[in-house]
């Protein structure tokens, strides 16, 4: 998990991090491999750079822009739209 968390570390990267640290671990017992049919990079944190363009390539012209924003709904909020108004016990069962 600590590898998967550094910021532009590639996903063949992370695992020859963590095929080391295995084999510091085991003293050289273990010696984990993989394979792979990844024909492009993968990041589980895409470096800076590429988080900036990423956020660049989203913004919206401003004539684009909505008047009124989206409207963010938790999933509690959502289950409870939808049984709020049902006479029917086992719908409010696993809703605590």
């Amino acid at each position: 998990m600590r590898h998967m968390k550094t910021p532009g570390l590639k996903l063949e990267e992370v695992f020859k991090c963590l095929r080391s640290a295995v084999q510091d671990k085991s003293d050289n017992k273990q010696a984990p491999w993989d394979s792979s049919y990844l024909t492009g990079d993968f990041f589980f944190i895409p470096p800076q750079e590429q988080l900036e363009q990423q956020v660049v390539s989203v913004v919206l012209p401003q004539s684009s822009v909505s008047a009124e924003a989206p409207k963010i709904i938790r999933a509690d909020e959502e289950v409870w739209l939808d049984i709020k108004n049902s006479i029917d016990p086992e719908d409010f069962r696993f809703f605590q």
